[in-house]
Parts: C-alpha cells; sequence; structure tokens
C-alpha cells in the first residue's frame, strides 16, 4: 500500500514538474523571441527591414512603366511567336511518342506552360552534378536574368523576399563584410561570388515554383541526376579505378585499394552530394502510390546508397545514420523501431558477411588509429591558434583567406590543407565568434521554420518534404565535423537549395490553405 502510495505521489511530482517546465519554457525569453516570432517582429521594426522594403518599394516604382512596354512589346515581337511555334512543336511531336507515353503520369509531362526560368530550374537541378563549375554559375545568373525578365514582363513585381528568416538577410551582410575586410580580398572573392549566385537560386526558387507538381519535378530530376552519378561510381569502385595514397592510410586499411568519387573527383566531396538527395528519395518513395513508380524510386535510393558506402567516406556514414535517425523520428516513431530493430540486424550479420574492407574502414572510427584522423587533430590544434589570434572578425570569408594564413601557424611543414577539415572550426577561422554565430542563429532559424512549418501543415506532400530537407541538412552537417562542407561550388549551391526547399514548402502551404 505505501509502495502504491509513494509510487503515484512521484508520478504526481513529475507531471506537475513537468507542467511548470513546460510553462517556464512557453514563457521564457527563449521561446519569445525564437519560436513564438519575437526575432521576427524585432527584424521587422529595425531599419535594414525598412531599408530593404523601401529600397525594393522604389524600385518597383521605377519599374513599373518599362514592365508594361516590355510586355506589350514582346507579346507581339517575332520572338515570343517563334518560341511558341517551337513549343507546339515539341509538343506535337511528342504527343504520340512511346517515351511520352510511358512517362505521361509524371509532374513534368503535366508543366504544359512551364515558363522557360522553371525549365532552366529543372535542367539545372539535372545538370548541377556534371556541368563545370563555371558553366553551372552562367547557367543560375541565365535563370536569374530569365526570371527578372520574366516577371517584368508580366508586371508581376513583388517578391518572397521580406518574409523569410530575418537571420539570412543578417549572414549575408556579414559574407559580405567578411570578405570586403579579409586579409585576402581576390580569393576571398570567389567564395563570395559563389554564394552571391547561390542566393540568386536560393530566391528565384520559391519565387517561381508555384506548385507541388512543380516541385515534384525538381526533385525528381535531382534524383535522376544523381542517379547517373551513383551509377559512375560504383562502376568506379567495380573496376578499381586508382585513388590518390592520401584518402586511405594503407597500415589500417589494407585490403581498401578503391574510393568511388565520380564525377566530384573526390570520395567525400561525393558522400556531401549523396547525403543531400538520399532523404528526398525516401521521401518520395513514401509519397508515391503508383507500383512502378515506387519500384523506380527504390532502385535509385538503393544505387545512391551504394554508391555513399562505396565512398568510404567514414564522414558520410556517420551523417547518413544520423540523418536516417532525425528521419524516422520526425516521420513515425514506428519508423524508427523498425530502424533499429533494422539496423541491429544489419549489424549482426554484416560482422558476418560484410567486405572486411568495410568493417576495417568502420574499425577506424573507434580506434581513432588512422592517419587522417591524426593529420585532422593537428590541422584542427593549428585551426584553434588561429581562431585565438582572430578570435572576433576571422581571417575573411572563404577557404582562401585561411590557406593564406595557415603557413604561419602549421606545426607540420610538410602538408598545406585546402581546409580545417572542420566546418564549425572552419567557420570560426574565417569569421570570428561574430561571423559563427550568426551563422548558428541562421541554423536554428532554418530548423525553426521547418518544425514549425511541420506541425501546422496538412499537406502530406510537403510534411514528406520537410522531413526530407531536415534530415538531409542535419547529415550534412553531421559530416561537417570532420569535412568544410560549404566551399565546393556545386555542393554549397545544392545546400542552400535544400534550405530553400524548406521555406518553398511553408510559402505552398500557406496558399493552399488560404484557398
Amino acid at each position: 500500500m505505501l509502495e502504491r502510495l509513494s509510487k503515484s505521489k512521484a508520478e504526481s511530482f513529475v507531471e506537475v514538474f513537468l507542467i511548470l517546465f513546460s510553462s517556464w519554457v512557453r514563457e521564457s525569453f527563449f521561446a519569445k523571441t525564437f519560436w513564438q516570432g519575437g526575432s521576427l517582429r524585432l527584424w521587422q521594426g529595425s531599419w535594414l527591414f525598412r531599408g530593404i522594403k523601401y529600397g525594393t518599394g522604389k524600385i518597383k516604382t521605377f519599374l513599373f512603366k518599362p514592365a508594361h512596354f516590355f510586355s506589350v512589346t514582346l507579346e507581339h515581337s517575332v520572338a515570343e511567336k517563334k518560341w511558341n511555334q517551337a513549343i507546339d512543336r515539341v509538343k506535337t511531336l511528342c504527343r504520340d511518342s512511346y517515351v511520352v507515353v510511358t512517362i505521361k503520369n509524371l509532374p513534368l509531362y503535366k508543366e504544359h506552360n512551364a515558363s522557360f526560368t522553371t525549365l532552366g530550374l529543372y535542367l539545372l537541378v539535372f545538370l548541377l552534378p556534371f556541368l563545370p563549375n563555371l558553366i553551372l554559375l552562367l547557367l543560375i545568373g541565365f535563370v536569374g536574368v530569365s526570371f527578372f525578365l520574366r516577371r517584368l514582363r508580366l508586371g508581376f513585381l513583388s517578391l518572397e523576399l521580406l518574409s523569410v528568416e530575418p537571420a539570412l538577410f543578417i549572414y549575408l551582410l556579414m559574407v559580405t563584410l567578411s570578405t570586403l575586410t579579409s586579409i585576402t580580398l581576390v580569393g576571398s572573392m570567389r567564395d563570395w561570388v559563389i554564394y552571391v549566385f547561390a542566393f540568386i537560386l536560393f530566391f528565384v526558387f520559391i519565387n517561381q515554383i508555384e506548385n507541388k507538381e512543380q516541385f515534384h519535378t525538381v526533385i525528381l530530376l535531382a534524383l535522376v541526376g544523381a542517379f547517373g552519378v551513383s551509377l559512375y561510381a560504383i562502376w568506379q569502385y567495380v573496376v578499381g579505378v586508382p585513388m590518390l595514397s592520401g584518402w586511405v592510410d594503407a597500415t589500417q586499411n589494407p585490403y581498401l585499394q578503391t574510393r568511388a568519387f565520380s564525377v566530384f573527383g573526390n570520395p567525400n566531396i561525393l558522400a556531401k552530394y549523396l547525403l543531400m538527395l538520399i532523404p528526398f528519395g525516401l521521401a518520395l518513395l513514401l509519397i508515391v502510390q503508383n507500383f512502378w513508380s515506387r519500384l523506380f524510386l527504390l532502385v535509385i535510393v538503393l544505387t545512391l546508397g551504394l554508391a555513399l558506402l562505396f565512398t568510404f567516406s567514414r564522414g558520410g556514414w556517420l551523417g547518413m545514420l544520423v540523418g536516417l535517425f532525425v528521419f524516422a523520428v520526425l516521420q513515425n516513431k514506428r519508423i524508427l523501431i523498425v530502424l533499429l530493430v533494422f539496423s541491429l540486424v544489419l549489424l549482426l550479420v554484416g560482422m558476418t558477411v560484410m567486405p572486411v574492407t568495410v568493417l576495417q574502414r568502420v574499425w577506424t572510427i573507434v580506434t581513432l588509429q588512422d592517419s587522417a584522423i591524426a593529420y585532422r587533430f593537428l590541422v584542427w590544434r593549428e585551426a584553434v591558434h588561429i581562431i585565438e589570434d582572430f578570435s572576433l572578425t576571422g581571417v575573411g570569408f572563404g577557404h582562401r583567406a585561411f590557406m593564406e594564413i595557415y603557413p604561419l601557424y602549421m606545426l607540420d611543414r610538410v602538408k598545406a590543407p585546402f581546409h580545417v577539415h572542420n566546418f564549425y572550426l572552419q567557420r570560426l577561422v574565417e569569421t570570428g565568434i561574430l561571423g559563427f554565430s550568426i551563422f548558428l542563429w541562421l541554423l536554428a532559424g532554418i530548423f525553426k521554420q521547418g518544425l514549425k512549418t511541420l506541425i501546422s501543415c496538412q499537406d502530406v506532400f510537403f510534411k514528406h518534404i520537410i522531413i526530407a530537407s531536415l534530415a538531409s541538412l542535419v547529415a550534412v552537417l553531421v559530416q561537417g565535423l570532420a569535412e568544410n562542407i560549404l566551399y565546393m561550388p556545386k555542393i554549397t549551391i545544392l545546400f542552400w537549395l535544400n534550405v530553400s526547399f524548406i521555406f518553398l514548402c511553408r510559402k505552398l502551404s500557406r496558399e493552399e490553405r488560404r484557398v
């Protein structure tokens, strides 16, 4: 009897404690400023917001008459007529073709009136891994100009700009200032230009994509492109393409002869690319109902997963495990249980049937004996010394600034790394505590927007895409513990495109609720 009474008292105490704690959290400064939109109200009352709003208003007024003239002139131009004739001919040729009949249920087929900008976005996400960096940036610029001219023609100059997370604008301002005050202005300009083009694509994407069909098409084309990248990676591993000696410690991994790198030239970069796309394959797999569509997506997901395995990127493997855990937790608790059971079975079976190269690679994570791990520890020590001397503002935006100052701090005079091999230390070196704090604020805001939209959204498609975006961001950020994830143009662009998915889901779900 006494045991029951004490147990009930304990339970009631825990319940009261949880109620009081949750009430305190709801009323706390953090909740009011971060979760409940206090930071957004502060942002909308700031001089920077008012300046941007005033400037965009003046630009709209200035462009109104040119936009009207441009619209009337283009409507009756020869170029417009030729373009419409070309589109009509393509539709006529493809109407009865076998290929189009077999894929007529795909969103791309339904986009009869897709604009030139939208088609440019489709082409960009599909070709992103294959294009040279310069061509990729030019294509983004072309899409941006096309978007501007189309809006000018339609006279629709309002943008989904000021309602996004305020930390995004502060971060862009910080990146610009960090570039201008860099120890190597020319070197920092390289990374700054990449960021400018990435954010051009970010804003074009959240303003140009108008419905779920277009959104679905973007993700599907990105997955098809990744499928081709993964097939090439698997072929490299099967045929045993030679790799650089610095990619593996031969004494700790004597049987590992090949690490797949596909079109990226480096297995760790390939792992970053795959980490940010595999969750979207899983999301579409849960969304589609048709058996053949599910089979097609399952083949893509398994191929991408196999390519990730063949990168032998330990950070990539760890990031994928954490990303899948987040995906399962946000998706369904039962999926988490199934995932844990499956992982346990896979671990037990893998101990006996998994290739010895994989087991050795995993074992080096535990033992910390691999030379690459020791190399990273040494670079981190050196980076800490740089941070101590440039703690407030950093040495300048971009990895070129780090490379410029690194020789003054390196302890091992044989090596010269491109970056710190840790995303967070790299940000501290480049932008200091001030810039790093703003970036953390931005990341927190991104996840806040994703979770709030996930809670309020009723549409199944948007829920799955938000979960995939959050899981892929977590996965690549976990890999960032051992790699600098944002210095290659393609990965930087894909990262911010991934972030734009969250804001696009928020925008489209709001529009659906209004309807």
